[in-house]
């Protein structure tokens, strides 16, 4: 599991945590040698999808609801690969058959408004960060930014 119920507790899997061992005997769970580590099966996992899409002749999409910061400001994908164990940065490089054909962006301002307050997040935050995003994928793949009309209810944690 990498952050199933969106809390940042990774699992601590006890099969993994061995592997993790053998491989790196000096480190630590946490460290970065194990974020580095928990990151590279997903990323692993997101290049066989997307090459069994590719095999089928079918588009491949990976979708993330992206976190801001308080500030309006978007997390790197590097806090997003240290917390949840999703490196877009390395899953942005693949060529090939691994290439992603598309990254969606989820940009909920209700979310991060209701956290956070409405000083920087309402629609018109969406266009800015859509940018900031757009900026970010660099033309590796083909960007969509979802952007949620729809009133925010449910819980949020705080990043």
């Amino acid at each position: 599991m990498i952050d199933y119920n969106w809390n940042l507790q990774p699992d601590y899997n006890p099969e993994a945590n061995k592997i993790f061992a053998k491989l790196y005997p000096n480190a630590k769970l946490g460290d970065q040698d194990w974020l580095d580590f928990r990151a590279q099966g997903l990323t692993d996992l997101i290049g066989i999808k997307n090459s069994g899409a590719a095999a089928h002749k079918k588009a491949s999409y990976l979708v993330q609801t992206w976190p801001a910061k308080s500030d309006g400001t978007l997390f790197s994908s590097q806090f997003i690969k240290d917390k949840t164990g999703l490196d877009l940065d390395t899953i942005l490089n693949f060529k090939g058959p691994k290439k992603l054909t598309y990254l969606v962006t989820e940009l909920i301002w209700q979310q991060w408004a209701a956290e956070y307050g409405t000083e920087y997040f309402s629609p018109k935050w969406a266009g800015s960060a859509g940018n900031s995003f757009i900026k970010f994928v660099s033309r590796r793949t083909l960007p969509v930014v979802h952007v949620e009309l729809s009133r925010f209810k449910g819980r949020y944690i705080r990043l």
